[in-house]
């Protein structure tokens, strides 16, 4: 696992801040690092956040999340590991702050500083996280967190109250219902323009808490599962407009994170809770069958790579992305 460690100190030598903000990858891969350190912290059974259907994310909840995971999995006694991090720590600072260069020095200051505290412990929990005795159990809070600097090239903060970051340039849309409103997450971050980049997204922990407890709470078992089509129905007689949540969004915002995290499945007829066995089974070979399909699609591309003459290995990827989860 100190490849990990090698391949990061590896992407700063040529580092270079971005220098658009247009993509706002950035803000999703935030939101998707935030869901997964909730996942995982309610996994955990350390908070009851899949339950409560009325959550609301804060600042401190981040923080206690963060705590907890760390204190139920956190078992790092290694020293040549605790020395590799602290060395990465410290190039981390360094280069990031000599990339920054004037924007540093006369910058927002107190700002920036807490950008590059918060982006340089982001990357070495993710990094340490994988040490973790009991990592494979998990989801890495980390990934998502880590992609900012690595693929966003920028640093970044986060705060619970979006018109605190107004100052930094970001602009709010105030137009939505009651159930979304006071559910926004705000994100800043720096690259190497003078200026922040700006922009939020939407706390939807409860609304995917209240859509579990419709499938989870009624008669859509995996012998009867509920149609994309009927819960979009659901969303929108919370009061939910098309404004706000797409049906694309509900899919990929509401029901896809529910699907990752195991709450539900599904099969070719719609989607359930998985409340037991029968469940399970049920979703695992509807997407064992997807996947031998996906499978045996690869393996007709590989016999074709002749034909064209691609080489092996440019058509070889799926056979070691299988070996490489052993």
């Amino acid at each position: 696992m100190m490849e990990n460690i090698i391949l990061i100190n590896k992407s700063l030598d040529n580092f270079e801040f971005s220098e658009s903000y247009r993509a706002k990858a950035y803000v999703r891969n935030f939101n998707s690092h935030m869901d997964s350190l909730m996942e995982t912290c309610s996994v955990l059974h350390a908070l009851p956040i899949n339950e409560d259907q009325k959550f609301k994310f804060t600042n401190s909840v981040y923080w206690e999340c963060e705590a907890l995971v760390l204190e139920k999995l956190d078992d790092v006694t290694d020293q040549s590991i605790i020395d590799a991090l602290a060395n990465l720590e410290d190039r981390l600072y360094s280069t990031l702050i000599d990339n920054l260069g004037t924007f540093y020095r006369n910058g927002n200051v107190s700002w920036i500083n807490k950008m590059l505290d918060m982006t340089i412990n982001n990357i070495l929990l993710g990094v340490k996280f994988e040490y973790f005795s009991q990592s494979k159990n998990y989801q890495n809070p980390w990934t998502d967190a880590i992609d900012i600097l690595l693929e966003n090239h920028l640093i970044y903060t986060f705060s619970d109250d979006v018109y605190e970051l107004k100052d930094l340039g970001l602009k709010i849309d105030s137009k939505e219902s009651t159930l979304v409103s006071d559910k926004l997450i705000g994100v800043a971050g720096k690259g190497y323009k003078k200026e922040f980049a700006t922009g939020y997204f939407r706390d939807l922990t409860a609304l995917r808490n209240t859509l579990y407890n419709l499938l989870e709470s009624g008669s859509n078992n995996s012998s009867n599962p509920l149609k994309r089509e009927k819960i979009v129905e659901e969303v929108r007689s919370l009061g939910i407009t098309d404004n706000e949540l797409t049906d694309s969004n509900i899919q990929n915002w509401l029901i896809n994170p529910l699907k990752r995290s195991n709450r539900i499945g599904s099969n070719k007829d719609g989607y359930f809770a998985i409340k037991d066995a029968q469940d399970l089974l049920t979703s695992y070979n509807s997407h064992l069958e997807n996947f031998m399909g996906f499978y045996r699609t690869l393996e007709r591309h590989k016999r074709l790579g002749q034909q064209f003459n691609v080489s092996e290995e440019l058509l070889d990827k799926h056979v070691r992305f299988l070996k490489d989860l052993d």
